[in-house]
């Protein structure tokens, strides 16, 4: 066998400089991208969330929910053991003789920006006094997807006696396979996702790829809900979103499900909403947040931080009519 030829030596050189370099350029794009991302300067929540959420620090992944609480319980964690907001010293069982309701959504839900207690959850709780356990689940960037796979793989051992389900009709994909928590593509291609779901350089791409698709889903957007309704018809159910997948889930448990049409407010600073009529499935009991802050008049500045989250007084608004609702339900003979 004869030896490589000084040509062909100096094109192998050239092959593994060249991916040298490019695995150095790409490392330090991505140490560059980590040391810039985290300044966010715009941002309108509190800088040390959003600096926490972008270093990863609040966030861990995890092969079924995409991303869940990266240690909770812990010190200085937002979230008890169990991944609901506060609640330190909560139990798996309810206590007899108390009805619990489990809220599920993003950081409008989770409450973003807010103190102790001043999510609405927790203060839709603090106006139903006694009897009443209300646990909030909500995670910042969490869909109707995210929420059915939770409901799945962590809600059943908990019993609730209702869920409040506060995301966006049309919101993400439709649930199309089993919980994979046993990987089925080998740990390999598993640890391969994990790094991928970490890294700034793979999110700036992905990000790009996506602000160039013009048929994207802008979550945000009722567009995204007229394209799900098709040629003008009524919203088809089944095409995007988990609406009915969770109301299903919840009546084969005897679990009641209310769905909170979703409050925004408008960039020209107005009330909206990103639940039209007839777009959450029939036959659910929903809690209208949108036509209640609108009909308060109180103008959408002063309850909304920014598009989606709630100010102090949004969330103490918003809180007392949830109880209002739930409170309604529990007089018409609800458990327990």
């Amino acid at each position: 066998m004869s030896a490589p030829s000084p040509a062909a030596l100096s094109r192998r050189r050239k092959a593994l400089y060249a991916l040298v370099v490019c695995v150095v350029a790409l490392l330090g794009a991505e140490l560059l991208l980590r040391a810039v991302l985290p300044a966010a300067g715009r941002a309108t929540l509190p800088d040390a969330q959003i600096a926490a959420h972008l270093n990863g620090k609040a966030f861990r992944y995890h092969p079924d929910l995409f991303w869940t609480w990266a240690d909770p319980g812990a010190p200085g964690s937002p979230v008890n053991r169990h991944g609901f907001v506060g609640k330190p010293d909560m139990r798996v069982a309810k206590e007899p003789g108390t009805r619990r309701v489990v809220f599920f959504g993003d950081s409008q839900t989770f409450g973003a920006g807010m103190g102790p207690g001043q999510d609405y959850p927790a203060v839709a709780e603090s106006t139903l006094g006694d009897g009443w356990e209300l646990l909030n689940a909500g995670i910042s960037g969490y869909r109707s997807l995210h929420v059915y796979r939770l409901l799945r793989l962590r809600m059943e051992a908990f019993a609730p006696d209702a869920l409040v389900i506060d995301c966006m009709p049309f919101d993400s994909p439709r649930e199309t396979g089993p919980l994979a928590t046993a990987p089925l593509r080998g740990a390999a291609v598993e640890a391969l996702r994990r790094f991928l779901w970490g890294s700034r350089l793979y999110y700036m791409v992905r990000l790009a790829r996506e602000k160039l698709d013009p048929s994207r889903p802008r979550y945000l957007d009722a567009s995204l809900a007229r394209r799900a309704q098709g040629q003008g018809g009524a919203p088809v159910h089944g095409l995007l979103g988990n609406h009915d997948l969770i109301r299903d889930w919840a009546a084969e448990r005897g679990i009641t499900p209310f769905f909170l049409a979703y409050p925004i407010m408008e960039e020209n600073g107005a009330h909206g909403c990103m639940a039209n009529p007839g777009e959450l499935p029939p036959d659910v009991r929903v809690i209208d947040a949108c036509a209640h802050l609108r009909g308060t008049g109180l103008p959408a500045r002063r309850l909304f931080v920014d598009r989606n989250h709630l100010t102090v007084e949004g969330n103490a608004v918003l809180g007392a009519f949830v109880a209002a609702s739930l409170a309604a339900w529990a007089a018409e003979g609800a458990p327990p």
